[in-house]
């Protein structure tokens, strides 16, 4: 089994010109490379190289890990964006930013597909509800330390996992962790 936090270290990959597909290379004996980044298409323009599936790969070619993302827009500025294009071009009506609203890894090809779904996000894009599913179901509710002031804006203040228990974190004026429990 591959350390997943190495195997991340390793990936180094070039997107083309067209943001179409992705080179991978190899490093210690692992094919690693991104499958499919995001390719402009109209209304999804806020994706444009978000990662939407990565494989990683034995040199025999044997599937090791893979995942697959997904993303929605979130709202960041009522500004309009004019996009030149052939033979016309055309004018978004905000400008938005991706938020991850799921995550599904495969490890191995025989463990089956794992899901993490993201949901409920504030208006800094942080997700507070997420849904992890495998063998077992774990939902977690999260709030979070927004001071919009000392922009402090995703720092989780407090989380409740279901059946589990609940943490709560106390902060002092300048966002620093004082007590947890």
């Amino acid at each position: 089994m591959i350390d997943e936090q190495a195997a991340i270290e390793m990936i180094d990959f070039v997107l083309d010109a067209d943001c179409e597909q992705a080179i991978g290379r190899e490093f210690e004996g692992l094919a690693l490379g991104v499958q499919r980044p995001h390719a402009h298409t109209f209304g999804t323009l806020y994706a444009v190289g978000v990662l939407l599936e990565m494989e990683v790969r034995d040199l025999n070619g044997d599937l090791v890990h893979a995942e697959s993302y997904g993303w929605r827009p979130r709202k960041v500025s009522d500004e309009n964006y004019w996009i030149p294009s052939r033979p016309v071009g055309y004018i978004t009506p905000a400008y938005y930013a991706p938020v991850m609203s799921g995550k599904s890894y495969n490890r191995d090809g025989i463990d089956g597909w794992y899901s993490t779904v993201f949901e409920n996000h504030d208006v800094f894009g942080n997700a507070r509800r997420i849904t992890e599913q495998g063998t077992r179901v774990r939902i977690t509710n999260r709030t979070f330390l927004n001071d919009t002031t000392r922009w402090i804006v995703h720092t989780v203040k407090d989380e409740t996992i279901d059946g589990i228990g609940t943490v709560q974190r106390e902060f002092d004026s300048r966002g620093n962790l004082v007590s947890e429990n």
